[in-house]
């Protein structure tokens, strides 16, 4: 490839996902429900963790959406390689998180962007497609992790 041609890099670097606490969601979370259940599709929801509260047009809203908007240019291009698929992303929004303990005086508010994947075959609790391992590592790789509810925080 030459200089022109090759693919265009994201700017995401392992300082903004520490700065911006980056995690993230699958849904359907099968793990919670009965085993036979399934579906043909995911959702990949993508969290940057803010201090306060921040109105859409401030910086520090800005910044954080532009750095899930960078990770979610990675996640895009990396299923766009494998053929095609039905891929819808979301506007950035709030989200409310309680701590993975379940105590919800702990809660945290995250902007979010959530990526919807389509059209990627049967995805069951004990089969899970490719691709959302793919992406799984692609994230593990990126040091976002994914976050973990407590059989508690459910029940709640």
């Amino acid at each position: 490839m030459t200089r022109r041609q090759a693919r265009p890099t994201t700017r995401i670097t392992h300082e903004d996902v520490a700065k911006y606490r980056l995690f993230y969601e699958i849904y359907p979370d099968l793990r919670w429900q009965p085993e036979d259940s399934s579906a043909d599709w995911f959702e990949v929801a993508l969290h940057a963790e803010m201090e306060e509260y921040q109105p859409p047009d401030h910086q520090k809203s800005r910044e954080a959406v532009s750095v899930l908007m960078d990770v979610a240019k990675v996640l895009i291009q990396q299923v766009h390689s494998r053929g095609p698929r039905s891929i819808e992303l979301s506007r950035a929004y709030f989200t409310l998180h309680p701590h993975a303990s379940g105590d919800f005086t702990q809660t945290t508010l995250s902007r979010t962007l959530s990526i919807v994947f389509s059209n990627i075959g049967s995805y069951t609790l004990l089969r899970e497609p490719s691709i959302l391992t793919e992406l799984k590592n692609q994230l593990n790789h990126l040091n976002v992790s994914r976050f973990q509810r407590s059989v508690e925080t459910l029940c709640r």
